[in-house]
């Protein structure tokens, strides 16, 4: 089995095939920022204990989804406050 499968989401059925593919992403997201940080933390002088790694995941997933779309102009704004309303995007 794969450290990263997500068979967990078979069992809902109301979870379309893009919004699992969207789900997929953004984990993958969060993994690498927390990676990235943690990298960080251990291999620089300055301090980035204190960062918003939140913040960090929002964006490049935002990122990351705008450039998988076909749909030319996902709103900032729609994704911070509800990202469920991206699930109507053409396809990834």
């Amino acid at each position: 089995m794969e450290l990263l499968e997500f068979e967990f989401l078979e069992f809902v059925s109301p979870v379309s095939s893009l919004a699992k593919k969207i789900f997929q992403g953004v984990v993958y997201v969060a993994i690498w920022a927390i990676w990235d940080w943690h990298n960080r933390v251990l291999h620089t002088s300055s301090s980035c204990l204190h960062e918003d790694i939140f913040a960090k995941v929002q964006t490049l997933s935002l990122l990351w989804l705008s450039n998988r779309s076909r749909k030319k102009s996902l709103s900032w704004r729609n994704w911070v406050l509800n990202p469920s309303c991206t699930m109507d995007i053409d396809s990834l």
